[in-house]
């Protein structure tokens, strides 16, 4: 039951970050969504013809997959209930992961403070909400 909840709150935090990144996509023209949902540098998935949603499942998947790989790395130091330890390891993984921008032609340039600004606040806005999920859900 504990693993269910864990991958359905993989699931909200996407959406959560999906929305967010395309909204702000929307409002400032930052092509943090387009990042977000690209996959123009990885083998076999950057041949497939795949529309926006088609992308989107694809960061659903990893993100429900991701949530669970960070509860156990967590669990392991003991900070698995503590919701700053989801939102600091979120935000420095949508730092590193930052860097795939500059793969593409469709995303933001890499030296693009405001978009880096925007994608890491998805990303705080991730972790914040795993973790605060988590926190009042999952019980050991």
């Amino acid at each position: 039951m504990r693993r269910l909840k864990i991958i359905w709150i993989g699931g909200i935090s996407g959406v959560v970050l999906g929305v967010f990144l395309k909204l702000t996509e929307q409002i400032t023209s930052n092509r943090v969504y387009t990042l977000l949902l690209n996959v123009d540098y990885i083998p076999i998935l950057k041949d497939l013809p795949l529309n926006e949603f088609g992308e989107f499942m694809l960061h659903m998947i990893v993100s429900v997959i991701l949530v669970p790989v960070i509860y156990v790395a967590l669990k392991q130091i003991g900070h698995e209930q503590n919701p700053f330890a989801y939102t600091l390891l979120s935000s420095l993984i949508g730092a590193v992961i930052y860097i795939t921008t500059s793969f593409s032609e469709r995303t933001p340039d890499l030296l693009d403070g405001t978009s880096f600004l925007l994608w890491v606040i998805g990303h705080v806005l991730f972790g914040w909400v795993t973790g605060f999920l988590i926190a009042k859900i999952v019980k050991d």
